[in-house]
Parts: C-alpha cells; structure tokens; sequence
C-alpha cells in the first residue's frame, strides 16, 4: 500500500507539473521497445539456413546473442519451429568408429602415437575415441604400450609362461647348466627361474639342480657339495693326519669349506677331531700312497 501511494503521488505530481506544458514524459508501463524482427521472419531466416548457428543469426538480424536466443526459447517453447545448430556439436568427426576399429585391430602393434600420425589427429583424440568405443562394448584389439625409453619390439615381448614340469625335464637332463643358461633358454627371468626352482623343490619333486660356481670351463659339471656324518669326519682325519686342509676333501670329494666347517662343528663340545693345520703343501705324488693305504685299510 504504502509503494502504491508514492507511484499515485509521483503521478498527481507530475501532472500538475504538465498541466500548462509537457514538461515530464511518462512512458506507458505495457509499453516496450518496437521489435526489430518478427517472430515469423526469425523462424524464416534460421529455416532456411540449416547451418547457421546463433551468433550468425544474431549478426543478421541486428540484435543481440541473448535477444535473440531469449526470442527463440519463447517460440519452440510450444512447439520446436527453430532448430539451430549447436554450439557444442563443433565439426563432425573425420573418421567413423568402423574405420578406427579396423585400424586399430589391423594394426595391434602400432602406439597411440604412430595411430594418430597415421590418420592425422592428435594423441590425446585417438585415445579419446578408442576410450569411448571400448566402454560403449566396442572390441578393440589394443593394448597400451608402456616402456617410452626403449626399443617398441622390446616393449612389446609377451612373457613366456613356463611349466614346472618342462622345467624339471630341463634341469634333470642339463644338470650342468647354470642358472643364468636355465633362464636364457626358457625365456625368462632370473628371479623367476629361481622362483620356479624352489617351488619346484618346496613341493617334494626330484630336482637334480644344485648351485654352481663361476668356472672357466663351463662345460664341466660342478658337484654340490656332500654331507658326512661327525663319525665319519672323525675317523677320516685321524686315520690321515698328514693330509691337509686340500687334501682331505678330494679324498672324499668334496669341497674345502664344507669340511673346514664339519671339523669344527664336529670339535665344539671337545676335542674328537685330531687335525693340525699344514702350511706346506705336499705333492700329489706323496698323497697318493697314503690314500691307497688309507682305503685298503
């Protein structure tokens, strides 16, 4: 009410103010500005021009993007008689889902990259587009290709699955082979040579491996070292107390450290093992003798 007096005071005012000339222009409430266009030939201009988006629409008819865009939503706000080219549409894809997928399954080996030299687009819109078809349930037979700062052959080896058994045939009849030679031939790691070896072994199966040391003849085969029994140890060295820390283990072939080992585990809880260390080395003429007596015995 209060609102509705200042508007009817204003007034009164105003008119006394004209009431010998016009001094104040009132501007009728319903009145607005004269339509620059119609709705009729608005409808005519973007019917028959397809193609036109807004802003051109806009320019030729001499009104603003939000003049124009407002005008429209009123008339398809009943019924859709104008039908303008989306802004967000932008051009049309060069190249349909059909052609990439037989691109793409053509050529498996190929990156991201060389696939969008090929049909002139950029990385990130291949990638984009083969997104896109793979979640729509599109089959695309590609797979990223990792690996930037080597070889593309090197990055695209596909690991060698190697069964227990091949690898148990493989050991038992090349029980020379080192396991560096193991992994070449079966196309795998060292880590997962290794692996395969003690899980071979942890299961109970008769693996015939054992570790071998560096040699210059690789040819030769290398023994695992033998484990004897304290009683055994014990009668060895006291039976040949001239034989040295060399000679004892190629009595029984074996290895130095092993039965270095043995005789001090074996002297722990008291002295059983007479042996004094030797540092002059006798020839193996003088050994063989003692040797003979020694089994003949």
């Amino acid at each position: 009410m209060e609102k509705e007096s200042i508007v009817f005071s204003c007034i009164k005012t105003g008119k006394k103010i004209n009431s010998s000339e016009e001094r104040i222009k009132f501007k009728p409430k319903n009145v607005g500005k004269p339509k620059k266009f119609t709705d009729e030939s608005l409808i005519s201009l973007a019917n028959d021009n397809p193609d036109i988006n807004l802003k051109e629409l806009s320019s030729l008819v001499g009104a603003s993007i939000t003049a124009v865009s407002r005008r429209i939503d009123q008339i398809n706000s009943f019924e859709e008689r104008i039908k303008l080219k989306s802004k967000k549409a932008g051009k049309k894809s060069k190249f349909t889902d059909e052609f990439i997928l037989n691109l793409v399954n053509a050529n498996p080996d190929l990156k991201m990259q060389e696939l969008g030299e090929l049909i002139g687009i950029s990385v990130s819109a291949i990638s984009h587009r083969i997104i896109k078809m793979k979640n729509s349930g599109i089959r695309l037979q590609y797979s990223y290709k990792g690996c930037k700062n080597t070889r593309f052959e090197e990055s695209q080896k596909q690991k060698i699955r190697v069964s227990n058994q091949v690898i148990i045939d493989l050991v038992n009849e090349n029980p020379e082979l080192k396991i560096r030679e193991l992994a070449g031939l079966t196309k795998t790691s060292l880590s997962t040579m290794y692996r395969k070896i003690r899980i071979i072994k942890d299961g109970g199966q008769l693996l015939e491996y054992g570790n071998k040391k560096s040699r210059k003849d690789k040819s030769t085969p290398i023994r695992s070292p033998k484990k004897f029994t304290d009683g055994f140890q014990t009668l060895l060295v006291n039976e040949s107390p001239d034989l040295n820390s060399v000679e004892l283990p190629k009595s029984v072939d074996t290895d130095v450290i092993p039965l270095s080992n043995l005789t001090k585990k074996t002297n722990c809880g008291g002295k059983k093992v007479d042996y004094s260390s030797k540092k002059d080395l006798q020839l193996v003429s003088d050994v063989e003798p003692q040797l003979q007596l020694y089994q003949e015995g």
